[in-house]
């Protein structure tokens, strides 16, 4: 591609943020799509890029920001943190604002963040935030990027990591950050390779090298860098070895905000309309097809148009239903995943647990119990992800076969070709399969203490000794028996959240298409025009114009 002048940039900014906006005005678009548009046309105006920071939790994501703030603003914590994006921006006063799922926005004090940006205040978002907004006096802020904290992805809390998975179509920069001394795990690859199908670019900070030595941290970086290209599909990638607790001069954080303030925020203009052009271009291979069927339907003569219709309502169905069977095939694997990884391990559980607990004293069963549940919860849920992360990946790419069917025989019965780039396929994390235990299991050990009743001579001793070996067994039976419900209380719900993803999935895709085909009915009835004999085809084809300028 030449060169592009300063004037012609802006001319082609203007062309674009006009299309977008004429695209968020499209009502045959779904309401997130129309919001996603309208939003995208927004940062071309300079209101701000999106420079968000994402990846596993207890990464350091939090203290990262912190960090290049100068200031402690965001909470952070030994547990996993952060509920809820809060998204941080240049003001001249420190203050917040709450956007809510209700539509309401409220103003809250800076010091109160806690309290709703937080698992622990604010366990399961049950204060329905969707996001937050920040303003600060941030020198790194002042160019414009507002910088997103991401709840992390991989914890015990799966709404943390849909929150992130929702925010990602809405990144403009984004900023992975690994740990140094254990980068780049299958799961954060996936995340690089779904947060790169739509940021303009992406960045990778390996935090905590104080952890090693210059050379170790150097092998870590030359490890990670050849795979994120590989990855994002971009050699436009930057790795920074960081420190974010260590905020000195030989931390790195130097060279991160140095990029972010030269690199990143010149480049504003060019990084925003490479988004919008992406964003645009997914939201017009949709309304392509939307008013492509809707032609066709109204073009048909009543007759053909009802056979017409009739094999839409077939295909329809016929994708419900395939959804459907592939949804018990998920169901399925997630009983044989009962079959082959909860129960041998609860069985396991129950054989070893005695044996510990009569070595131990009696005053350490509770500790006991607690460490077998945590080693439960790793063991269990590292194993159930392996077993689990072939049907997830298989489901997911059914899902979008069966999607790419239905359009296309939807296509063939009303004679026409329809656009089928556009990706429907659900995003399913196989990290959510975690196991949530809301049990404490220390509250097992209350029936040790009756054990403590000091009965004399041999036969008290015996007695003590058979009842201590009964009570390790009838608790081992116990912790075993509430964590294998636990896990499969986990299993049935994270595998229901998938389906319920993949059915709402297929179903927009359905009903978008099913709403051109009414319109062309609804027109007809009425000998009006179609949207496509209306100004929506001219807005449609201003956004193609403005990339073809491009």
């Amino acid at each position: 591609m030449g060169a592009v002048t300063v004037a012609g940039e802006q001319a082609a900014g203007t062309s674009l943020q006009a299309a977008l906006r004429g695209l968020a005005s499209l009502e045959l678009l779904p309401s997130a799509q129309r919001h996603l548009a309208e939003e995208t046309a927004d940062k071309l105006t300079g209101t701000g890029l999106y420079v968000a920071v994402i990846g596993e939790f207890k990464r350091g994501k939090t203290t990262l920001i912190n960090a290049l703030l100068g200031a402690d603003l965001l909470p952070t914590g030994v547990l996993p943190v952060t509920a809820v994006p809060a998204l941080v921006r240049f003001g001249k006063s420190p203050r917040a604002t709450l956007r809510l799922f209700d539509g309401a926005e409220i103003a809250i004090d800076i010091g109160d963040l806690e309290g709703y940006l937080t698992e622990q205040a604010n366990p399961g978002n049950r204060k329905g935030v969707r996001e937050a907004i920040i303003e600060y006096p941030a020198p790194v802020l002042a160019s414009g990027l507002i910088l997103v904290d991401t709840p992390g992805t991989g914890s015990v809390h799966h709404h943390n990591t849909q929150a992130t998975v929702d925010f990602l179509p809405r990144v403009d920069v984004a900023l992975l950050v690994l740990s140094v001394d254990a980068p780049l795990a299958d799961s954060e690859a996936r995340l690089l390779k779904d947060v790169a199908r739509t940021a303009a670019r992406i960045a990778v900070c390996l935090n905590k090298v104080d952890r090693l030595a210059p050379s170790e941290i150097q092998e870590a970086v030359d490890f990670v860098r050849p795979r994120v290209v590989a990855l994002s599909s971009s050699s436009d990638v930057t790795v920074f070895a960081v420190s974010a607790r260590n905020g000195d001069e030989d931390s790195g954080l130097a060279a991160l905000t140095a990029w972010l303030r030269n690199d990143v925020a010149t480049a504003q203009t060019t990084l925003s309309s490479q988004r919008g052009v992406r964003v645009a271009m997914t939201l017009l291979s949709l309304v392509d097809a939307m008013l492509q069927l809707e032609a066709a339907a109204a073009a048909k003569p009543a007759q053909e148009a009802a056979t017409a219709r009739a094999a839409f309502t077939a295909a329809q169905a016929a994708l419900a239903a395939a959804v459907d069977d592939e949804s018990t095939l998920l169901l399925a694997a997630c009983r044989r995943a009962t079959d082959t990884v909860i129960d041998p391990r609860a069985t396991a559980l129950r054989e070893s647990l005695p044996t510990l607990l009569l070595a131990a004293k009696d005053e350490a069963w509770p500790d006991i119990y607690m460490a077998a549940a945590i080693s439960w919860r790793r063991e269990v849920g590292e194993a159930l992800i392996a077993t689990m992360r072939g049907p997830v990946d298989r489901h997911t790419e059914r899902v979008q076969e069966l999607a790419t069917r239905f359009v296309a025989e939807v296509g063939q019965a009303f004679g026409v070709t329809l656009p089928s780039a556009f990706d429907v396929s659900p995003r399913l994390d196989v990290e959510a399969v975690r196991v949530d235990l809301s049990d404490d299991p220390g509250a097992l050990a209350m029936g040790v203490r009756q054990l403590q009743t000091r009965a004399p001579g041999t036969l008290g001793r015996r007695w003590r000794e058979r009842a201590r070996q009964e009570r390790a067994i009838e608790d081992a039976d116990r912790l075993a028996g509430r964590l294998r419900y636990a896990t499969l209380r986990s299993v049935d719900r994270t595998a229901r959240a998938w389906i319920r993803e993949a059915e709402e999935s297929s179903r927009g895709l359905s009903e978008s298409l099913a709403g051109a085909v009414t319109r062309a009915e609804a027109a007809a009835e009425r000998h009006e025009a179609t949207m496509v004999e209306s100004d929506v085809l001219a807005r449609v084809e201003s956004v193609r114009q403005s990339f073809l300028g491009g």
